[in-house]
């Protein structure tokens, strides 16, 4: 009878504590085996190639800008906002030329979310807005 309770009390403390170490070690062993397969995988990789020329070229960039007076300049030629959109509809096709707006700061954020609402309604998809970098002091 003691024997059996004792023998009861060595599998009870068996299960108490659960070792972590093997796992631990597991872990690690499958890192450093991907650590080590990558590199060699990604080696074997064979990129296709293309024909295309111009992918090379630096994009065209066009200046449309919106003064504190509510004027609207592009590249230093002076739109209304209708005539604005129909200048951007003629130039929508153009994937090689990237437009950046250029609001004032004394402008209204709305305004020149409505600028850019109108140049995105043209058909313009790679349109930026310019800001200043601020210099650390």
């Amino acid at each position: 009878m003691a024997r059996d309770r004792r023998r009861q009390r060595l599998d009870e403390d068996s299960f108490d504590r659960i070792d972590v170490v093997p796992l631990l070690d597991l872990a690690f062993n499958l890192l450093i085996v991907f650590m080590i397969c990558m590199p060699a995988l990604e080696s074997r990789l064979k990129l296709p190639t293309t024909s295309d020329v111009d992918s090379n070229k630096k994009p065209t960039e066009i200046i449309i800008g919106y003064n504190r007076d509510g004027q609207i300049t592009m590249d230093r030629v002076e739109f209304t906002e209708e005539s604005l959109v129909e200048k951007l509809k003629t130039m929508a096709g153009d994937t090689n030329t990237v437009f950046v707006l250029k609001g004032d700061e004394t402008r209204q954020y709305g305004d020149v979310i409505r600028i850019l609402g109108l140049i995105k309604g043209a058909g313009i998809k790679k349109v930026t807005l310019a800001t200043k970098v601020q210099k650390k002091t």
